[in-house]
């Protein structure tokens, strides 16, 4: 069946209006009879209005390889935002998407002119309006992530030429990485909404290839519920965030704190110990497994009898303490070992190297 004003083969028997200019059919064309045409075998008769209106003066609509070329496009670009918005979350790979990013709005560029170019010669101005809109964003876009890449470039010029260990790099790093965090949350709700306007639009675009009406009026529900989302994604990656970096120090802290327990009994240990050296004057017999005890002061027959909930076992031999965490709460088996040296009748305590709280950032 051809349209009656432009003579175009039609994509649908009860379409609308023809999708080649644009004009609104008539309700019997849309049954498959021209009513310009009492003859419908006759072909276009003299009172048809294709000879009373010649087409080269009315205006002409998007042809068939023009919406193939643009529904392409779109369908690309909508698995290009996609993907970039899952890479997006994953590390390392985030930074890839960020040159996608980069790469979809120079392309939005170009595809929004073609697409506004539809909706202009199928007279949609709203849609038309959503298609300019969707280019200002992306032009947005792209002056944020111009934003993003200056202010990184200046924060590490600046901080690598100021002296380290100050102030100042400190707060110039937290005011930097709080202006790209705001920077990149801002962008990430305008790749939203530009997400669902461009499935409006491919779907619109799509409705009108095959000759179909769309609605005047596409509505604002999408992106409410595209705001909604935004809103709980930022919500739980801020929640993961502090997450992520709030429970490790919160247990390491804990781990610190259950750790004081074997310093505390390594304490009363080494006490003994100076009473046992000021009263044998010699550090031979200040050990663990001799059962000694003298004037205030004992050593334990098994160096287990010192085991608490988080000491595991406190060792000594020749007047060297060591002592054994526990491998639950955090504390890794984690030892200390104090090495006595003799000055006079008193004893100097140090921490041996091969203490292995220090490698669990214990003591």
């Amino acid at each position: 069946m051809n349209c009656p004003y432009c003579n175009a083969e039609l994509p649908a028997q009860n379409s609308a209006f023809c999708p080649y200019c644009g004009k609104s059919l008539p309700s019997s064309q849309q049954d498959g009879i021209n009513p310009y045409n009492s003859n419908p075998s006759a072909g276009n008769s003299t009172n048809s209005p294709v000879q009373d209106t010649p087409y080269q003066n009315r205006k002409t609509g998007p042809s068939p390889e023009e919406y193939k070329s643009v529904l392409k496009s779109l369908n690309t670009m909508i698995i290009l935002v996609i993907i970039t918005l899952v890479m997006m979350f994953l590390p390392l790979l985030n930074i890839i998407s960020g040159i996608l990013i980069l790469v979809i709005l120079i392309m939005s560029l170009f595809l929004t002119d073609r697409t506004k170019s539809i909706f202009d010669k199928t007279d949609y101005p709203v849609y038309s309006n959503i298609v300019a809109g969707v280019k200002t964003k992306c032009k947005i876009l792209l002056g944020f992530q111009a934003a993003c890449l200056i202010l990184g470039f200046i924060s590490g010029f600046v901080t690598t030429s100021m002296p380290q260990g100050g102030n100042e790099v400190a707060v110039l790093t937290v005011a930097t990485g709080a202006l790209i965090l705001g920077t990149a949350l801002m962008s990430l709700f305008l790749q939203i909404y530009c997400f669902v306007r461009l499935f409006t639009v491919k779907n619109a675009v799509a409705q009108l290839s095959m000759g179909m009406t769309i609605p005047q009026n596409p509505g604002n529900t999408a992106v409410v519920w595209s705001i909604i989302g935004v809103i709980l994604l930022v919500g739980i990656a801020m929640v993961g965030i502090i997450a992520a970096i709030a429970l490790p120090a919160y247990a390491k802290y804990m781990a610190r704190a259950h750790f004081i327990e074997i310093t505390t009994a390594a304490d009363g240990v080494r006490r003994s110990v100076e009473l046992c050296y000021q009263e044998t004057g010699s550090l031979d017999t200040c050990s663990t497994g001799m059962n000694k005890q003298g004037n205030g002061w004992r050593l334990a027959a098994h160096p287990e009898d010192y085991r608490t909930k988080y000491v595991d076992r406190i060792e000594v031999k020749k007047g060297v303490v060591t002592a054994t965490a526990t491998y639950g709460s955090g504390l890794m088996g984690a030892t200390i070992i104090y090495v006595p040296a003799p000055s006079g009748k008193t004893l100097d305590w140090q921490i041996s190297r091969e203490s292995t709280c220090k490698e669990h950032d214990l003591c």
